[in-house]
């Protein structure tokens, strides 16, 4: 018999989104997105279908492959069969942890939600205290967590995600707006949730503060770099190489080197006022 699915409604990307799952699971699920929380019922669905028993040991590698089911993709792991639909998506799970919806709903997003106007990526997403919103891009461990944390301790800056923020191009230009899905810092609710988009910056260790001007090749190559996908089929590349190669031609892009010790006020100073 299967358990009652139970709402919870949380603050996602453009809009309010309720998960649909078991009792049992509600309660961990809602301190896992606790800043997060919002009120009603949304526009979007996901419904999670989590049959007995339930297995609380995350399984972390992913193989997904991508059959075509009624004309919509199909997303299969070890963990879950995620299905699209109209006003959000279904997943049934194999194994079940209240931290692997977190991961469905990375997928759901990267893979489904955004493309073909809005991809997540690799990176920390910032807005300046002059409402600029900047996309600090860079290797696992190259100190974006540490940057953000820097800049949010500062008057005016806010966070908006410090793992994987999503861009956006629509019809005002380029945004870049705040997600749930968050890495060393600690995950929030920041008080601006979205900013149009006025910088790159691939995040590199130099001898001092300093901004240098990329070309949009370069530019290019770093975002492509920088898209946060899963195994994507081709149809996923066909969407990402034209989306990069139009930002980096529209918004500047620019290397940040940053040494292993630096005056947070000097960074915050070079990229709110002389940033890209």
């Amino acid at each position: 018999m299967r358990e009652p699915l139970e709402r919870l409604t949380i603050h996602f990307i453009g809009g309010p989104l309720t998960l649909e799952l078991p009792r049992t699971m509600r309660a961990r699920v809602e301190e896992f997105y606790r800043p997060f929380l919002a009120d009603g019922q949304a526009p979007f669905t996901v419904t999670l279908d989590v049959g007995p028993p339930v297995n609380y040991n995350i399984e972390r590698g992913m193989r997904i492959i991508y059959p075509e089911v009624e004309g919509r993709p199909v997303i299969r792991d070890p963990s879950f069969e995620l299905v699209p639909t109209a006003t959000g998506a279904r997943v049934k799970y194999r194994l079940a942890g209240y931290q692997g919806i977190d991961l469905v709903l990375r997928v759901w997003a990267a893979m489904c939600l955004l493309p073909p106007g809005g991809f997540l990526f690799h990176a920390a997403g910032v807005v300046t205290p002059r409402g600029k919103g900047l996309l600090i891009c860079g290797r696992s461990g190259s100190g974006k967590s540490t940057l953000a944390g820097n800049l949010i301790a500062r008057p005016g800056w806010h966070v908006l995600s410090d793992e994987m923020p999503a861009v956006r191009r629509g019809d005002g230009g380029w945004s870049i707006g705040f997600t749930p899905f968050w890495g060393d810092l600690e995950a929030r609710m920041p008080a601006v949730t979205r900013a149009g988009l006025g910088g790159v910056c691939t995040l590199e260790k130099g001898d001092a503060v300093r901004l240098e001007p990329l070309t949009a090749r370069d530019g290019a190559a770093l975002l492509v770099a920088s898209v946060t996908s899963y195994e994507p089929p081709p149809w996923f590349a066909d969407l990402v190489l034209p989306f990069a190669a139009e930002l980096s031609r529209r918004i500047p892009v620019h290397r940040l080197t940053v040494p292993r010790k630096f005056e947070p006020a000097e960074l915050a100073d070079l990229l709110d006022k002389n940033g890209p």
